[in-house]
């Protein structure tokens, strides 16, 4: 009688413990899920911010005039060349196809 209490003493702190070693792990597991799930929210928010900046310079790109008036001229300075390059770019995109 007294060798089966040790067993089933034995037996309950092994699961006592078994129990408290899965309950450690998930507590270390949701703690890891959290800040992972945190880092996550902070890695959209700044490719958002990213993205409205390069929105911006787009936008500032394709709206500014002067940019474009100054390669007009420079393409009227040299219209051979302008030809040429066009020409070439017409070749290597027949080439790829």
């Amino acid at each position: 009688m007294r060798k089966q209490r040790h067993r089933l003493g034995f037996v309950l702190s092994d699961a006592l413990i078994g129990l408290v070693i899965v309950c450690v792990a998930c507590l270390v597991y949701g703690q890891a899920h959290h800040m992972m799930l945190q880092q996550t929210i902070v890695n959209r928010q700044a490719v958002e911010v990213l993205r409205q900046r390069v929105e911006k310079q787009w936008q500032r790109q394709s709206s500014s005039p002067k940019k474009s008036e100054r390669q007009q001229k420079e393409l009227k300075k040299v219209p051979h060349q302008s030809k040429s390059i066009g020409a070439a770019a017409t070749e290597e995109g027949d080439h790829h196809a």
